[in-house]
């Protein structure tokens, strides 16, 4: 709150930090939403090995997220054609995210089952289904096999 204070609200502007020095600032690096979205809209920069270790440790990181800010905010982000295209992605996160939970189910506490679903029945056919009609569109044969999975 101290860098907010004194850094963020300076009244002269040009001493004020850009935008790329406030997101290095160390409260936002340590924000799982803000190193999620960074991570996905860079998506093509990273290597094999980055992606898998990102999308291997992602359900637990979307996890801590709420679930309207993942339905509103990053659902668009992970059904891109970039994420939809990658191996690890389908095999680690595109099950949890394409299973909404059944009405029962209130909680994401789960007993290590084999899907970990990330949104609830309403968030899912509000935020997911859309999007999912949109990709369906695309006449590309891989992307639509994925889908059907």
């Amino acid at each position: 709150m101290e860098y907010a204070r004194t850094e963020l609200c300076n009244v002269e502007a040009h001493r004020r930090p850009s935008m790329t020095d406030i997101l290095e600032h160390s409260y936002f690096k340590e924000q799982d939403y803000v190193t999620i979205v960074s991570f996905l809209q860079n998506l093509p920069c990273h290597n094999k090995s980055e992606r898998a270790q990102f999308y291997q440790c992602l359900v637990a990181k979307l996890d801590k997220i709420p679930e309207k800010l993942i339905a509103r905010q990053l659902t668009k982000l992970l059904l891109s054609r970039m994420v939809l295209l990658d191996d690890e992605a389908v095999e680690h996160l595109l099950p949890h995210l394409l299973t909404p939970r059944s009405g029962d189910e209130t909680k994401r506490d789960h007993q290590d089952p084999p899907t970990h679903p990330l949104l609830s029945m309403e968030m899912f056919k509000e935020n997911v289904v859309p999007l999912l009609i949109k990709v369906f569109k695309v006449r590309d044969v891989h992307i639509r096999l994925v889908l059907l999975r």
